[in-house]
């Protein structure tokens, strides 16, 4: 497993993973990633919807875990180069905190953000996700442990389709 896992520091290549349901990966194996089944009011892009990919292994395991609670799940492995995301429209967050914070708290606000005009957006998960929900003035805290690639536009998905390395198929409920 750690073989696996490169950080997104745009070396020559990295790996994002991907959590779904059993019957959900299947799907994306034969039919691609589809941006009609992401979610809106994430961390990146209140108004619009992005499929999110995980860059650490462990991450991509614990949300499966906390996700989908007694369900079988499969961890998708995509190889997504740098380059690949440069021949597109991405926002690298990963370094600006303030920056962050505005495209956080407006996207967990449903309001308009700089986010959703981007093909991709790149930087921390929020850790506090659930007070931000409850209190639309509570300032988003990054977890800079864990970060998260947000696919938004179908162009740049049919692309990252073309990157599938692999699928890691367990179930899950059996771990303690």
């Amino acid at each position: 497993v750690s073989g696996i896992r490169k950080s997104f520091g745009f070396g020559v290549s990295e790996f994002r993973f991907r959590l779904f349901l059993k019957l959900v990966s299947s799907g994306i194996f034969t039919d691609g990633i589809s941006l009609a089944v992401g979610q809106m009011k994430q961390d990146f892009g209140g108004r619009t919807t992005s499929f999110y990919l995980n860059d650490e292994f462990k991450s991509a395991i614990n949300f499966g875990i906390q996700k989908f609670i007694g369900s079988p799940c499969a961890i998708v492995i995509y190889d997504i180069p740098k380059s690949l995301l440069k021949d597109y429209q991405h926002l690298d967050l990963s370094s600006g905190n303030k920056r962050w914070k505005d495209v956080v708290r407006k996207s967990r606000n449903f309001c308009k953000c700089e986010a959703d005009v981007y093909d991709s957006v790149y930087g921390p998960q929020a850790t506090n996700y659930i007070r931000m929900i409850r209190n639309k003035y509570e300032t988003p805290k990054a977890d800079i442990n864990k970060n998260q690639l947000a696919l938004k536009s179908g162009r740049l998905t049919s692309a990252v389709d073309l990157r599938k390395v692999g699928i890691i198929e367990r179930d899950y409920k059996y771990i303690i």
